[in-house]
């Protein structure tokens, strides 16, 4: 009953502080779909918000503040108006591996190239990086379900975040297959290898908790990449093929059974998930419940797109090689003139109030402009970084800012001792409910091998100048 009640608490706390991009593709299902409307309007303009060669793509946390991983090996925290509130360097290099923002406790959890992973309190005035330790070098890291994964080694491994570092499980990986996508989702894992050599993809379920191997299925063809989406109790692969054309197939998340799949099929770009369940490209609607399909007429047909965001007022928004475009998925108009960048590896996030941004490793963080945005910070000034041709509306992308840690927050007023007190006494019973769950995780959790005992080490906060 105990457990039960602050599990509820835990779940509301989440929730009412939900991030709004905490991770690539918005969340473990990979909807891929902002939670608020885009403020439609066709007098827009692409604004750089500030630009450092990034290394992730751009997370946006409570607040609104934004989150990027540098070449440089530092993490940058940025307000929606372009001012830099902190940034802190990572002894661990760039965030090669993965970059995540957990919403359960607000850290960021950035994996290295080199087996090592940093976990930094972003509430904390300066941040802080509250663990430091080393792992064996992975490949991928998956954050869902209050786990990260660690697949490398020939070996996936699985950590709690809540009691970090505790370890849950792990298990071995043939490491013929490559590693295309995984996503967590009710307690379960599912991840997507490929054999070139023979032929085959294979989609793998995992219970979370213990990691045994719930069912697997092999699609039997050859395709150069691919990723996972998942609606509810279905799980869906997206496979493109060499010759262009796409495999999508859908299963029963819980047995593995084929519910319904497209042997070919042109989708172009990583589909995204609407509230109701429906995948959305730029040429198709598919129920991802019984996968009817609708087409759409979003031009142009003959593009093939590098990745897309949707949000909830049915807005679309397409990146192709150098080109930003903007549809209504109900009419095919466009919304605005295409956009020019001078980079194609771009990658969106969307804020709580449905401001767009783009992330791009040559040229930072852009974000649409529209009459109702947000004022730019007064701070900004001329960037030394290499400039970047915009169409129609160009400008120059402003540096870094000299600016302080964020301030404390004030004194809580004496009205508001009683609710106080009462939040106290929630804290308490809610570390109380964790407790028993630690206790319960560590009778159950596979001891820590020996080379891949954690250890802390130092890391270096730096004021921007």
């Amino acid at each position: 009953m105990l457990i039960s009640l602050l599990s509820f608490i835990t779940l509301a706390t989440s929730l009412a502080g939900q991030a709004p991009w905490p991770q690539v593709y918005k969340d473990s299902d990979h909807t891929q779909r902002g939670d608020a409307a885009w403020p439609r309007s066709s007098q827009v303009s692409l604004q750089p918000l500030v630009t450092f060669p990034l290394n992730t793509p751009v997370l946006i946390g409570l607040g609104d503040i934004l989150y990027g991983g540098s070449l440089d090996g530092n993490i940058y925290a940025v307000t929606k108006t372009g001012e830099v509130l902190w940034t802190l360097y990572l002894g661990g290099g760039d965030c090669g591996v993965g970059f995540f923002l957990n919403e359960i406790d607000n850290r960021l959890y950035c994996g290295s190239n080199g087996g090592r992973i940093q976990v930094v309190d972003v509430t904390l005035s300066p941040p802080n990086i509250t663990s430091d330790a080393l792992y064996p070098p992975s490949s991928l890291m998956v954050m869902g379900e209050d786990v990260f994964l660690l697949f490398g080694d020939n070996k996936i491994t699985c950590w709690n975040t809540m009691f970090f570092p505790v370890l849950r499980w792990a298990v071995p990986f043939d490491s013929q297959y490559v590693l295309e996508d995984a996503a967590t989702h009710k307690n379960k894992l599912f991840f997507l290898q490929s054999a070139d050599n023979v032929r085959i993809n294979i989609l793998t379920a995992f219970d979370l908790f213990s990691g045994y191997e719930l069912w697997n299925v092999t699609i039997s063809a050859v395709y150069d990449d691919g990723c996972l989406i998942i609606s509810g109790d279905i799980v869906i692969t997206v496979l493109n093929n060499y010759d262009g054309g796409n495999c999508l197939n859908a299963y029963d998340s819980i047995t593995g059974v084929s519910l319904w799949n497209f042997s070919a099929l042109e989708i172009k770009t990583r589909p995204s998930l609407t509230q109701n369940g429906f995948l959305i490209t730029p040429k198709y609607s598919i129920n991802a419940t019984n996968g009817d399909l609708t087409p759409l007429s979003i031009p142009p047909s003959n593009l093939h797109y590098n990745s897309q965001i949707l949000d909830t007022s049915g807005s679309l928004f397409l990146a192709y090689g150098h080109f930003l475009y903007a549809f209504d998925i109900q009419s095919g108009a466009s919304l605005f003139a295409p956009f020019f960048f001078n980079d194609v590896s771009l990658s969106f996030a969307m804020a709580s109030d449905g401001t767009l941004f783009l992330s791009s490793q040559a040229v930072g963080i852009f974000y649409v402009v529209t009459p109702s945005s947000p004022s730019p910070s007064p701070n900004a000034s001329i960037s030394s970084s290499p400039s970047t041709t915009l169409s129609p509306s160009p400008s120059t992308p402003p540096v870094i800012p000299s600016a302080a840690p964020p301030a404390s927050s004030p004194s809580t007023p004496s009205g508001l001792v009683i609710v106080g007190w009462v939040s106290l006494g929630s804290l308490i019973g809610v570390l109380a409910g964790w407790s028993l769950v630690y206790l319960y995780l560590r009778g159950r959790t596979t001891s820590v091998p020996p080379h891949s005992q954690p250890h802390l080490a130092g890391g270096d906060y730096m004021s921007v100048q």
